[in-house]
């Protein structure tokens, strides 16, 4: 897969794949978030790779209406199916969108789509996903799959499909069970922040995304992490077309510790991925200098109180790996990243 870098910070990692009979070549962002396949259309009007269903033997029109809403835009387009190519492996007759429109976010990235890799009961297109048609169709030696996430680099991020990597992790797998079949959502129960502990009154609902870069949470628990870490911070809301998502800066010289608690074990968050550089250019070599944070605050009155979104910031120190077995869980094991 590679890592598209943005001013300094990992904000996307997609990878390869093919569709049709020839295989057209296209690049889908990894979704842990979401459980759809799609691909631009060749009247989608952007610059990008397309897919071409007139071009492949084996397309079939589903004659279906398709539309994905995800917090960063919204495409809309029609199902098909076809022979996905992906990892050496041919997975037939795979639902998938053929967007003939998408939202400006979309063509701001490198990428062609997105490969969903939740769970087929939150399909849009009302189909499985490529990996559990993958697992159908008896093509893979473990119903799991796992990813490795780069720091800083374009190249060496992975994807292992029906397998677990031993060199991308430097210890044994901790695993929690999801709280239902639908997001790779797991039960958070507190923060660490410079070894002491906060435990919540209610246990947070924390999804495991790949497709989100940093991580988000309810504003009042947002505002309790950055409280216990003592800093001096300012809160500010930024808008986008749906949300209000406020961030908080600090002093840039502050040693940031924290870390989540998922059962009674501490993951912590590399400070590198947490600082995510200067909120004022101008002053970033003075003393009172100030950097943004990489926990959100999620407005009270657009999310649910009880929910997490932990993406790469979070992933990128920790290997993790999604299994459909035991009823469906998420392992972390420490990732060669923060060696």
């Amino acid at each position: 897969m590679t890592d598209v870098i943005v001013n300094e910070v990992d904000m996307l990692y997609y990878g390869d794949l093919a569709i049709g009979t020839p295989g057209q070549g296209l690049t889908f962002d990894v979704d842990t978030g979401s459980a759809d396949l799609w691909v631009p259309s060749p009247w989608c009007g952007n610059s990008k790779n397309h897919y071409d269903g007139s071009q492949s033997s084996t397309y079939v029109d589903q004659d279906r209406r398709f539309a994905v809403s995800y917090g960063s835009g919204t495409v809309y387009g029609t199902t098909a199916s076809d022979t996905v190519g992906i990892a050496g492996t041919a997975v037939l007759n795979q639902t998938f969108g053929v967007v003939y429109r998408e939202s400006q976010d979309f063509q701001e990235y490198p990428n062609d789509g997105i490969l969903g890799m939740a769970f087929g009961t939150i399909s849009r297109s009302r189909s499985s996903t490529v990996f559990e048609t993958m697992m159908k169709q008896g093509k893979l030696k473990w119903p799991c799959f796992s990813i490795h996430l780069a720091r800083g680099q374009e190249t060496g991020s992975e994807m292992c499909w029906g397998c677990f990597d031993p060199t991308k992790a430097t210890g044994p797998i901790s695993w929690f069970p999801v709280s239902h079949r639908a997001y790779w959502s797991i039960p958070m129960s507190g923060f660490d922040v410079a070894g002491e502990r906060t435990t919540f009154d209610e246990v947070i609902i924390s999804a495991i995304d790949t497709g989100t870069t940093f991580c988000y949470f309810p504003e009042s628990v947002a505002a309790e992490i950055y409280a216990k870490a003592r800093f001096l911070m300012t809160q500010t809301l930024t808008h986008t077309s749906r949300q209000r998502i406020g961030f908080y800066t600090y002093p840039c010289i502050s040693e940031v510790e924290i870390g989540f608690l998922f059962g009674d074990i501490t993951f912590k968050l590399h400070p590198d991925d947490f600082n995510l550089g200067h909120y004022n250019k101008l002053n970033r070599t003075t003393l009172h200098s100030e950097c943004i944070g990489g926990i959100f605050a999620m407005n009270a009155a657009q999310w649910p109180s009880n929910l997490a979104i932990i993406g790469d910031e979070f992933l990128k120190s920790w290997y993790s790996v999604y299994d459909y077995s035991n009823g469906g869980r998420v392992g972390f094991a420490p990732s060669v990243n923060n060696q």
